[in-house]
């Protein structure tokens, strides 16, 4: 249920050692439709006690306090009336050093300077402001769902540029270069199979389109998933290595280390971290575990741990539930 205030913040001030929950509770649906766009959550650069929450149906909030307690904040729409059966609400909220940036579904894109005491409407967006970030020029880019187009936003001179790197066609996520302003990444929701990735290393005056690879070797069956489809969440740079580009998606994270020129060749870098939700397990009298999983659904367990895994019976995505087998036929399981 969107509806459902099941959402919390937690915040930790060691680095992630430790957490602590907010009590109040939000509209998030962290697995429902459009929970792969931009963050709906952001730190105001200059002040690390100043957190915005973006919901499914409850508008924007705000907390002065560090993530203890937020206040709604007014003067924005709340985004549920761009879509009756999986409403996204605020689609991103970026804090930026001169002003706060949200994309509401249905309405658009809006900018506040004095800390959401008054919002001006930068543009309309009949569908849904999906992805946002800020270049190092100060200037705003944002992808639509349902638009047909990239936006970027000047604040020195206020005007809104309207980009088609591929055409006229929907574009899903954008990453922006930490330090070189002229460097942007732009994706479709289909980034391996579609092929939809465009790159500008002159501001967005051309784009090139990119090809794209993925390579895996431990665990190796995420590459046989990585051939497919891979859900683009929110692409992002290295703020180390500058030409590093982040990809997480629905199983793991990939990274690719030189965006400036050729293909991107993604490695997989999610060995300990792999994103399954296990429903069952049996144990036959062979002795290999096999688990049953959402979205891939056998997993043979030999000794070696997760490198050592072999997903059957197809690399395709699919689910299973249940698992079980017999002491009568020792290597026999079903599922």
């Amino acid at each position: 249920d969107v509806d459902e205030r099941s959402g919390r913040v937690l915040t930790s001030v060691d680095g992630g050692v430790t957490w602590t929950a907010a009590a109040q509770r939000f509209p998030i649906a962290g697995n429902t439709e459009w929970r792969t766009g931009g963050e709906r959550l952001s730190v105001d650069p200059d002040d690390p006690d100043i957190v915005w929450l973006g919901t499914r149906t409850a508008g924007l909030w705000r907390s002065r306090d560090g993530g203890a307690t937020f206040s709604e904040v007014q003067g924005l729409p709340d985004g549920t009336a761009w879509s009756d059966e999986i409403p996204s609400g605020i689609g991103f909220v970026v804090a930026a050093a001169d002003a706060t940036y949200v994309g509401v579904a249905g309405s658009g894109v809006w900018r506040s300077g004095d800390g959401g005491a008054s919002w001006e409407q930068l543009w309309v967006a009949s569908g849904l402001p999906y992805d946002a970030e800020v270049d190092p020029a100060g200037r705003l880019w944002v992808t639509e769902i349902g638009g047909t187009a990239v936006r970027r936003f000047d604040p020195a001179t206020g005007e809104v540029a309207v980009l088609a790197p591929g055409g006229a066609r929907e574009y899903a996520t954008v990453a922006t270069h930490r330090s070189d302003p002229g460097v942007i990444v732009v994706t479709g929701r289909d980034v391996v199979r579609g092929r939809q990735v465009w790159r500008t290393l002159d501001g967005g005056e051309t784009w090139d389109a990119v090809g794209v690879g993925v390579d895996c070797e431990v665990p190796a069956w995420l590459e046989q998933y990585g051939s497919g489809y891979l859900s683009v969440a929110s692409l992002e740079f290295d703020p180390v290595e500058p030409d590093r580009l982040w990809f997480p998606e629905g199983f793991g994270v990939w990274r690719a280390d030189d965006v400036r020129s050729g293909d991107l060749a993604f490695v997989c870098d999610t060995l300990g971290i792999e994103e399954l939700v296990a429903n069952d397990i049996a144990v036959p009298v062979a002795g290999t575990p096999v688990t049953a999983s959402w979205d891939r659904a056998f997993f043979a367990h030999p000794p070696g741990g997760a490198a050592a895994a072999v997903q059957g019976p197809s690399p395709r995505f699919n689910s299973a539930w249940s698992l079980t087998a017999t002491p009568a036929a020792p290597g026999r399981v079903y599922g």
